[in-house]
């Protein structure tokens, strides 16, 4: 039903309905024509700068924030990435 009504307005108001595509159709190509486009993209590995304390060595450091850390829950049950996010301690 809603398609016969769609119908029905293209062909009684046709000119109305070709301005729209003809709009539609210069507002895609100027956002086609202005969109930057990086054609090389950064394949580098992401660099996070941590800030700590002087009595920790840099290896230590690093170790702690690139490997998988599992630590024990409060229910008594390890947890492996799963309250990841609600990590803020880690001895």
């Amino acid at each position: 039903m809603n398609i016969d009504r769609i119908v029905d307005f293209s062909v009684k108001n046709r000119y109305l309905v070709l301005i729209l595509v003809a709009f539609a159709t210069v507002l895609g190509w100027f956002s086609f024509r202005t969109s930057p486009v990086d054609a090389i993209p950064d394949l580098s590995d992401t660099q996070v700068i941590v800030y700590s304390k002087w009595d920790r060595s840099p290896d230590v450091i690093e170790d702690q924030v690139t490997y998988p850390q599992a630590f024990r829950h409060p229910l008594g049950f390890r947890l492996h990435f799963l309250l990841l996010s609600q990590l803020t301690h880690i001895r």
